[in-house]
């Protein structure tokens, strides 16, 4: 398997980030706000696995 997808997935961020930049925010602000974000996607991610596997 390569990595074309973390540099894909780069690509993808770095155009995220700028359209949040462009608009006034800060690039701290918006990297602090991804990182926050994303634990708290695998925070409810984790409580989903939980979840389907008592259920099943």
């Amino acid at each position: 398997m390569t990595d074309d997808w973390r540099a894909r997935l780069r690509d993808k961020l770095e155009d995220f980030v700028d359209t949040f930049f462009v608009a006034g925010a800060r690039q701290e602000d918006v990297f602090d706000a991804i990182v926050e974000e994303v634990q708290n996607l695998k925070v409810a991610l984790d409580r989903e696995a939980v979840r389907w596997r008592t259920q099943y």
